[in-house]
């Protein structure tokens, strides 16, 4: 198993820069960078261009000198595309376009026509295994076609493979990169009876046929010290021991977490298996923009408003507690200082008045609007897991009504709420521990990085005794499993808006400063009146005489 990695040199300023990249982790593109030396005949350019790549590759060179064959010139700098090598009068030829000045002309050039011939720039960008696919275009010097940070500087790429083998009577992986000068013999014919083991990765196991199942297995290498999982039989991957292997599935997970409180938050992995009941619970927004993205999953949402809130401007409504509000659609706002802002319609009806539609006010909130709304609801039906997954649009709040009577302690039924966030289908292995082979629970391929060899022991049951197995309902997860999984799931959404900045404008004046403009001003020293104007103030003003304090005997 070798594993391709590319060791870059970039000459700036006589000075040699090293990058490394992966392979299979790098979306860096590159594009081709003209050679400095002139190639000297159409058959040795038409040749080294084309090394390695597609035979009907087209591409465009040019001759830094006049070229001449059959009565005919070329002149100097004129471009040509490349279109084939073709048999022309019993001698080779290189069919080749040229653009006139009303239309394209065709000329074969024979491959032996001397001159000094350059390559085009090519505009085409190339990946990194594209690059390693081509002996030719890995020699070629590249240049990185991202502009972020990186230097624009050519490059030439050394591809460097570092080789993952087993060793007899050894379990673990020796990694050898290919730059290791080492003399190896084959010895395949010598070593037929020699049997090495097979290190097998979660990933490598769902490839497996299904007539291999189930299997004991030995860890070989496993997994990281930082766990992701807060499982019970986490501790026991541990290299060495043994692991029993019941199949390979993709199964349907729910990632839920814990709402926000005095306690910190918990996420968990809920499989469709669960056997508990849900009931909804109602949502709480803090903006109108959160609101309106719910709206938009959740058509006709009703909402009470339970804290009061008004906005900038004072020719926009503002809302009391009690309001309900019915989302209807989007539009723009427009304010006094606004101007135009995206919004959110809604009916309101007033805590004092019933649901009539003649008492509706259709008013419109703009998105930045803060303040608090709870979502109505009057669904008290008893959902699993696999009724909200068909029957709902996540993320959305619900209780555990009815706890999954097969586990011992069910932890989702003791939170007062939890956020059914989103669906995932995982890959997944099925396996258990050889002390315990019917409790089984699941192995996430892509989050779980082990290694694993099938051995030849007996299965810890009797013949055609296999146990029933229990599956695994419910599993934890650590904070750095919610946030890698939010990175690989996050969608391209525009982000909140913010309040606008207030528009000072010397044409419109509130009426506010209008009324303090027809204050009229101070009067002038001149003009204060003579017992006024011996008054002083001082620094230590003197105590005053409390009031009288009437006596009564």
């Amino acid at each position: 198993m070798s594993r391709p990695l590319f060791e870059g040199t970039e000459e700036v300023k006589r000075q040699q820069i090293c990058y490394n990249w992966q392979l299979t982790s790098s979306t860096c593109s590159f594009e081709l960078l003209s050679e400095s030396l002139p190639y000297s005949t159409v058959e040795e350019i038409v040749t080294m261009v084309r090394m390695g790549t597609d035979e009907d590759r087209s591409f465009c060179f040019m001759s830094s000198v006049d070229v001449f064959y059959d009565g005919l010139v070329v002149r100097s700098g004129e471009p040509l595309t490349f279109v084939s090598v073709e048999e022309r009068g019993g001698r080779r030829t290189a069919h080749c376009i040229m653009d006139g000045e009303q239309e394209q002309v065709s000329l074969h050039i024979p491959l032996s026509c001397h001159g000094e011939f350059y390559e085009c720039l090519d505009e085409q960008s190339y990946s990194l295994s594209q690059l390693l696919a081509s002996p030719h275009l890995c020699s070629r010097r590249v240049r990185m076609c991202d502009r972020q940070g990186q230097s624009q500087g050519a490059l030439l790429l050394c591809p460097v493979y570092e080789i993952q083998a087993i060793m007899h009577l050894r379990k673990n992986l020796v990694k050898m990169p290919s730059t290791l000068e080492v003399d190896l013999i084959d010895v395949t014919e010598q070593c037929r009876d020699v049997t090495f083991i097979s290190p097998l990765s979660l990933s490598e196991i769902l490839s497996q046929p299904h007539d291999v199942f189930p299997t004991l297995s030995e860890i070989l290498e496993g997994p990281e010290s930082q766990p992701l999982f807060k499982c019970e039989w986490l501790p026991a991957l541990r290299k060495g021991n043994h692991l029993l292997i019941h199949g390979a599935l993709h199964s349907k997970m729910v990632l839920a977490s814990t709402v926000a409180g005095k306690k910190p938050k918990r996420y968990f992995l809920i499989l469709q298996s669960y056997g508990g009941r849900f009931r909804r619970r109602p949502r709480e927004f803090h903006t109108v923009y959160d609101l309106s993205v719910a709206a938009s999953k959740n058509a006709g949402m009703k909402v009470t408003v339970s804290k009061y809130c008004e906005s900038l401007e004072e020719d926009l409504p503002a809302l009391s507690i009690g309001d309900q509000l019915e989302v209807l659609d989007q539009n723009q706002v427009e304010g006094s200082c606004l101007g135009k802002e995206s919004g959110l319609v809604c009916n309101r009806v007033s805590d004092e008045c019933d649901d009539d539609e003649e008492d509706c006010e259709q008013i419109s909130l703009p998105m930045y609007l803060e303040g608090s709304f709870l979502e109505k609801i009057s669904d008290h039906t008893k959902y699993s897991i696999l009724d909200i997954c068909e029957k709902f649009i996540l993320p959305l709040d619900v209780k555990v009504a009815v706890r999954d009577p097969s586990l011992e302690n069910d932890l989702l039924g003791t939170f007062s709420t939890l956020r059914l966030e989103e669906v995932t289908l995982e890959p997944t292995v099925l396996a258990s521990l050889p002390a315990a082979p019917e409790d089984c629970f699941y192995l996430p391929a892509k989050w779980i990085n082990m290694s694993v060899s099938f051995t030849k022991d007996p299965l810890p049951w009797e013949k055609n005794k296999a146990p029933v197995l229990k599956q695994q309902h419910l599993c934890e997860v650590t904070d750095n499993f919610y946030y890698d999984f939010r990175k690989l799931t996050v969608s391209n959404v525009a982000p909140p808006p913010r309040p606008p900045k207030r528009r000072t404008s010397s044409s419109k004046v509130p009426e506010k400063t209008k009324d303090l403009a027809k204050v009229p001003p101070l009067h002038s020293v001149e003009t204060i009146p003579p017992r006024l104007a011996k008054l002083t103030i001082s620094e230590n003003p003197q105590r005053l005489c409390p009031s009288p304090v009437r006596i009564t005997v």
